[in-house]
């Protein structure tokens, strides 16, 4: 039996192979498919940038302009569907015909022994053809099916396929405030929106400022905004690559390491950067690899790089890094890795109010700590009393005064909150005519 088992999932793995080779013969390759992919990522960036440029603020106008780009983009996403079913139909008969000519040898025999029972409604599949009443049995046409399936939608996720990647990178050095949330509703809504995910990867290039305790502090502070990331990564994880990338650059006469002991791009643009840096000596210890590394990239050097290993979609940074664009694609460029393109939003600055995770850093040793809730980190947003629900749709207005954040906390607990009438210091009487009243 374990020999049909190992030989069926064989099987199984050359079919999905000859699926996948397929599918890139028939549809990935083909112009069509190329041209209609990229225009639907355009379209996609359009209605992003016009979202986020107008929000809840656009007037009837605007609204309907937007509304004809999501038609747009719906029909665009329609007719790569039916590029894409091109190869389901070779596929489909492919698949038949291999699993009529498996099934006439493995009819009728135990190939494997499953570790649950199947529902009922599956056993006509899982027991097909088989004698006995024991169910763990399994049919080859249920095993066959599973494993090819299984291999298929794996290969998938791996390529990418159809999904949409985004990123939320912070640096774990420090507590997130209300700015941070409108980056977080950007990229995890971004992804939400077309059915994609959205990883949290810590920036933790820093050794000297990367803490343990902000680990878990960012990730209970997402959640507890209602957000769940994909999957949860650390540039940290990316060193021995980033440290071969930058030996390429090397190599291809790229970079080179200058007088002040730091690797240094040869790169210069009109923005002004003139041979940015992109790796610095430190022999800080990091809190999650230890003394392996004495040298640590730059922002610069490892965000774009990143970015591209994990297949993310688009890069959404605040505006301070936009200028930072023409480092980042020629980074990506240079080391021939799979293009990713950045794209900017406004910062959220609240008149009057620190949003800055620095300026916080250096008052809370003269206030009541990072959760005082004269600040607008999250934890003093919720010591405060205001709920996820509020700080999000706060951050999806648009609104960046603080007084709108009071509005909106008083329109949710209006809706929410029971009503109790209160008598302080109450005065004691007596109706003497109490019996008359009531007749």
């Amino acid at each position: 039996m374990w020999a049909d088992t190992i030989f069926i999932v064989i099987i199984s793995i050359c079919t999905a192979l000859f699926g996948e080779g397929l599918t890139w013969l028939l549809v990935y390759r083909t112009e069509k498919y190329q041209k209609l992919k990229a225009e639907v990522e355009r379209q996609c960036k359009k209605l992003e940038k016009k979202k986020e440029s107008h929000g809840e603020m656009a007037d009837r106008q605007q609204k309907k302009k937007i509304e004809r780009e999501e038609e747009k983009l719906k029909n665009s996403n329609r007719d790569l569907s039916m590029v894409k079913m091109k190869s389901m139909f070779a596929i489909g008969f492919a698949f038949t015909a291999l699993l009529s000519m498996f099934n006439s040898i493995f009819d009728g025999r135990v190939v494997a022994k499953l570790p649950f029972t199947p529902l009922s409604w599956l056993q006509g599949l899982s027991h097909r053809n088989l004698l006995g009443q024991d169910y763990t049995d399994c049919s080859f046409i249920f095993l066959y099916i599973l494993c090819t399936m299984s291999i298929r939608q794996r290969s998938a996720r791996q390529r990418g396929d159809g999904i949409i990647y985004t990123r939320f990178p912070p640096e774990p050095n420090g507590h997130l405030h209300i700015g941070h949330v409108k980056a977080l509703s950007i990229n995890f809504n971004t992804a939400l929106n077309y059915d994609g995910r959205c990883i949290l990867r810590f920036d933790d290039t820093n050794p000297e400022t990367a803490n343990p305790q902000f680990y878990q502090e960012i990730l209970e502070a997402i959640e507890w905004l209602g957000y769940k990331p994909y999957k949860i990564t650390n540039t940290s994880d990316y060193f021995e690559d980033l440290f071969d990338m930058a030996f390429m650059l090397i190599k291809q006469n790229l970079a080179y390491v200058c007088h002040e002991a730091v690797l240094r791009l040869k790169f210069r643009s009109v923005e002004g950067f003139i041979d940015p840096v992109a790796y610095r000596i430190n022999f800080t210890p990091h809190c999650r690899t230890g003394t392996r590394w004495k040298v640590y990239p730059t922002y610069d050097f490892a965000h774009c790089i990143c970015d591209s290993m994990e297949n993310i979609a688009i890069s959404l940074c605040s505006k301070e890094f936009e200028n930072h664009r023409v480092i980042y694609e020629w980074v990506l460029k240079s080391l021939d890795l799979p293009m990713v393109e950045q794209r900017e939003y406004c910062r959220l600055n609240i008149p009057y109010n620190i949003t800055s995770k620095s300026s916080i850093k250096k008052i809370t040793h003269l206030i009541d700590g990072y959760d005082d809730p004269r600040l607008l980190t999250i934890a003093a947003l919720r010591r405060r009393g205001f709920s996820a629900q509020i700080v999000r749709e706060f951050v999806s207005s648009g609104a960046n005064d603080y007084e709108r954040l009071h509005e909106i906390s008083r329109n949710y607990f209006d809706s929410v909150a029971p009503r109790c009438f209160v008598v302080f210091d109450p005065l004691e009487c007596h109706v003497i005519n109490f019996k008359d009243i009531l007749g």
